[in-house]
């Protein structure tokens, strides 16, 4: 599965953190990653495997004032996330082309449409999807 690193999430100012946190409708599954292992108490209930000393899980039972107001808890946003809240934040209708440079490699070109089919200034390219939409979504709330 695709998605935000908590270190690429980690590496944005933090209105646009906070702008991407508001978006997110947390929901039981949604992947978080544990970036502090100091013990808890009355922390949330998650599922986890270890990898390079860090802590990546789904969420199973929780609440949601503990994940928002609790940094140990990064959100690990997928494609289908960053598509929602692209279209939820410029009320439009994500467009993904798949596109080739001069020399022949693949990269992805995403934007949004309008309701009366008009291109928005809204654009980002990258080589991976998920990429592209990261870009995109960073460049909106960061507005």
């Amino acid at each position: 599965m695709n998605y935000i690193s908590a270190k690429e999430f980690s590496s944005k100012p933090e209105n646009v953190k906070k702008a991407l946190i508001d978006l997110w409708k947390i929901s039981e599954y949604d992947l978080v990653e544990r970036v502090d292992y100091a013990p808890d108490t009355n922390t949330c209930s998650h599922e986890s495997y270890r990898s390079e000393n860090k802590s990546v899980g789904c969420l199973r039972r929780f609440k949601t004032k503990c994940i928002i107001n609790n940094s140990s808890y990064v959100p690990l946003f997928t494609e289908g996330q960053l598509r929602d809240f692209i279209e939820e934040k410029t009320n439009g209708t994500v467009n993904v082309e798949a596109c080739f440079d001069a020399e022949d490699n693949k990269f992805y070109r995403v934007g949004v449409m309008l309701k009366a089919n008009c291109w928005t200034k809204y654009e980002a390219k990258s080589k991976t999807l998920i990429e592209a939409y990261w870009n995109l979504i960073c460049d909106i709330v960061s507005e």
